[in-house]
């Protein structure tokens, strides 16, 4: 996608100029080689825990990415814990194809294949605290000022945005300012993104404000 300037507006968002001068600058995680340490702690199975934290957020629109490993790993853990909480999620995708990110109909497609499956997900499905939505988007990246009618009725009473993606988070919305949380996840897969955040390829990017 094309680099972006943030002045993007959401039914949720002020439109951003990056003049943000909270104390809430990105995060850039250096990536790590393959042999170097590790955490040696045993790994956390997702929703094994019978402890249940409480979602601060009340309803959460969640802009996903990539079709694949990076929606079934990534997105869909991190709604299901939303879930767990307590909160209403919104998931929206593009409209159409492109490059490799997932379209709405997609998702709607495997989001049934986990309702078959998981009880969490199949109950926030069945009672409407769980959607999909089309973005309206036909680009990587993500115009927020130009959003389906659908989407921008749907997000009305939103508490927390999820941005996930290099187009979506980080090349565009990075300094996007919103009248609620924001968070804003990628990784840096483009030489030209990493000179301008002064990083390297690969290096993961969280902004939280």
């Amino acid at each position: 996608g094309d680099a972006g300037d943030g002045d993007n507006t959401s039914a949720t968002g002020d439109a951003g100029d990056g003049d943000n001068t909270s104390n809430t600058s990105p995060t850039v995680l250096k990536s790590t080689s393959p042999t170097g340490d590790v955490n040696k702690t045993s790994p956390t199975v997702l929703g094994t825990s019978p402890t249940i934290i409480k979602s601060p957020w009340r309803k959460v629109l969640m802009f996903v990415d990539n079709a694949g490993a990076d929606v079934v790993l990534g997105m869909f853990p991190l709604a299901r814990e939303f879930l767990r909480g307590g909160a209403a999620v919104i998931l929206a995708a593009n409209e159409t194809p492109s490059i490799n990110d997932v379209t709405a109909r997609e998702l709607r497609e495997i989001l049934s294949m986990v309702c078959a499956v998981d009880e969490i997900f199949k109950t926030a499905f069945n009672d409407g605290s769980l959607q999909v939505v089309s973005s309206g988007s036909d680009l990587p990246v993500i115009d927020l000022t130009k959003l389906s009618t659908e989407l921008c009725e749907l997000s009305l009473c939103v508490d927390l945005v999820v941005l996930e993606g290099m187009g979506r988070a980080v090349e565009t919305n990075l300094h996007a300012k919103f009248t609620c949380d924001a968070l804003n996840l990628g990784m840096v897969k483009h030489p030209e993104v990493a000179t301008c955040l002064n990083g390297s390829l690969y290096d993961c990017v969280c902004r939280f404000r």
